[in-house]
């Protein structure tokens, strides 16, 4: 007799922080899928998000830590893997869509590999979708189990009005935590980005504020201006620490009387936002250099979280490496591809400075230069790029793509996954001195 799914979230216990999760898990695989009955199989299918503890339809299952380490193994090798634990045999795989997920299945034979394919395009196709809906963090988490404590704190505190501060060096995903906040804030309004850093001062401030016609020369038409565009939902400022101290003191009186004067303006216009801000640098540094506004500060920093750098938790490697390379094959950059042991061994002794942007960079250039579908340690193009950066990273892949096609721009361009009037396009966007150093040496 089948476990009623209301049931299931008790059954599974709610001792540990990963117990809700595993109870949506475990009800999801008892729903019916369009016919095919339910996803049970005895117990036999067993499924791990962000490095959680494998759940079946019956709730969590003792998977042996060999077991675990094989399914993570197949996450960038992208095969299954029979695994045999005392006298027990199991088969692991693991899914990329839309985020990583490890599926173990205990048996072998067809019977088991039957499980197997149908538990992969279930969950890959209904159940991880339909869990995300439900917890915008959850992609996050299971691209990065690392950041799971900051993520339960986020949890709690995305849907309370504070304002949070995210810190952490370039590349580390502040953005996406950004979007995954104001998705878990039930707020009904828009996500409005703007990078501080990205505009001059008079420029930045008529696109935070807004302009009334008139206000300066050039200024024909009112506009609008982020803060507004942000009511009812989430304003992020990325780069917070580079925001001019003038703009600082008027950024506070919006937090702090919940109004926007526009520039030329002369009514103020009320508003409701909840400001997530970003940045790289330490503010308590330039709040001590003057540079920084201490009041300002602490508006902002109604709850703070730091994201620690990649170097700093190398086990999410291989979740992240599965999420980036399930990204290029729908973009078409190297479309199937796979990394082998000894390049994911190379990976994990990088220092990424640049953290998952450097990934993704590396990943989308070895899968673009790489002839085959498995991406081996040695086509691991630009390994050490974080000892010797590139010039310009465009600039080197097509350069490698010429050396490896022998000078043949048709087949370098087929490398790069880019029609030949493309790699015409970007040689000639180079310069001169960048075409010199494309041709072939002898």
């Amino acid at each position: 007799m089948r476990t009623p799914a209301r049931d299931l979230v008790c059954a599974t216990g709610d001792s540990g922080e990963d117990a809700p999760l595993e109870g949506r898990i475990a009800c999801s695989l008892l729903q019916p899928a369009d016919g095919d009955g339910v996803l049970d199989e005895a117990g036999r299918v067993g499924v791990s998000i962000g490095a959680s503890r494998f759940v079946g339809s019956r709730g969590p299952i003792d998977v042996p830590p060999a077991v675990r380490r094989s399914a993570r193994v197949t996450l960038t090798s992208g095969e299954p893997r029979t695994v045999r634990h005392e006298g027990g045999a199991w088969i692991v795989t693991a899914v990329r869509r839309p985020f990583p997920a490890l599926i173990a299945v205990r048996g072998t034979g067809r019977a088991a590999l039957h499980v197997l394919d149908r538990a992969t395009a279930r969950i890959s196709a209904s159940i991880l979708p339909a869990l995300a809906l439900e917890d915008p963090f959850l992609p996050v988490v299971a691209c990065s189990p690392g950041l799971s404590p900051l993520i339960r704190s986020l949890r709690r505190i995305a849907p309370a009005p504070l304002p949070v501060l995210i810190v952490g060096e370039t590349g580390t995903g502040k953005d996406v935590l950004a979007r995954a906040v104001h998705a878990a804030s039930g707020r009904g309004g828009p996500f409005v980005a703007e990078n501080c850093a990205a505009l001059p001062e008079a420029l930045l401030e008529a696109e935070l504020f807004g302009v009334r016609r008139g206000a300066f020369t050039g200024a024909d038409r009112d506009r609008v201006g982020r803060l507004v565009e942000a009511d009812r939902g989430t304003l992020f400022l990325d780069e917070i620490g580079d925001l001019p101290t003038p703009l600082q003191a008027k950024l506070l009186r919006v937090l702090q009387e919940h109004e926007i004067r526009p520039l030329g303006g002369r009514r103020a216009i009320p508003c409701d936002l909840r400001v997530v801000s970003a940045t790289h640098r330490s503010l308590p540094q330039r709040i001590d250099s003057g540079s920084f506004r201490v009041d300002l500060y602490f508006r902002l920093a109604g709850f703070v979280c730091e994201i620690l750098p990649l170097r700093e938790r190398r086990a999410d490697l291989p979740y992240l490496a599965a999420a980036l390379l399930a990204r290029l094959t729908d973009e078409g950059i190297g479309p199937g591809r796979h990394l082998d042991s000894d390049a994911t061994c190379r990976l994990s002794i990088l220092d990424f400075k640049g953290n998952v942007r450097e990934l993704d960079n590396l990943l989308r250039r070895s899968a673009a230069l790489s002839g085959a579908p498995t991406i081996t340690a040695a086509s691991l193009a630009g390994c050490d790029a974080n000892r010797h950066p590139p010039r310009n990273l465009e600039w080197t892949m097509i350069r490698d793509a010429l050396r490896l096609s022998g000078g043949v721009k048709a087949e370098a361009a087929r490398r790069l996954g880019w029609s030949r009037q493309k790699l015409y396009r970007r040689i000639s966007a180079l310069g001169g001195a960048d075409r010199d150093a494309l041709r072939p040496q002898a």
